[in-house]
């Protein structure tokens, strides 16, 4: 075998490894949607069982806490003019979401680092 078949060879064996993780990829995020599905429904009826009473429940195997918090949403308006200049970064985190607020050239000057993030989107094939 000369050179360029055995780089050849090399090549697809790399490419039937990447189908094949591919394929996993795909098949775990498909089940792992099933399971949160799953598990919607079973909240769903923990909730009506319990009426979502805050306290300790038993199962057979399991033992099952439910807590209850509060949370707020603030009047973004008003708790950015309590804030001085100096405190604002501190509580304040920038999305993605201020594209649509400010033009391109004003956020190009407003970039302080970049960070590339690493997506994979899996889809099943047509």
């Amino acid at each position: 075998m000369g050179r360029t078949t055995l780089k050849r060879t090399a090549a697809q064996q790399q490419s039937n490894v990447l189908s094949k993780v591919i394929d996993k990829l795909a098949s775990i995020r498909a089940q792992k949607k099933l399971l949160e599905s799953e598990e919607d429904a079973v909240k769903k009826l923990i909730a009506e069982l319990t009426g979502n009473a805050p306290g300790t429940y038993e199962g057979e195997n399991f033992v099952l806490k439910i807590t209850e918090s509060v949370t707020y949403d603030y009047d973004t308006v008003k708790v950015v003019k309590a804030l001085s200049k100096e405190i604002l970064p501190q509580v304040v985190k920038i999305t993605s979401n201020i594209q649509h607020v400010l033009s391109p050239d004003k956020l190009q000057q407003m970039i302080a680092r970049e960070n590339i993030v690493t997506k994979y989107t899996v889809k099943e094939k047509e």
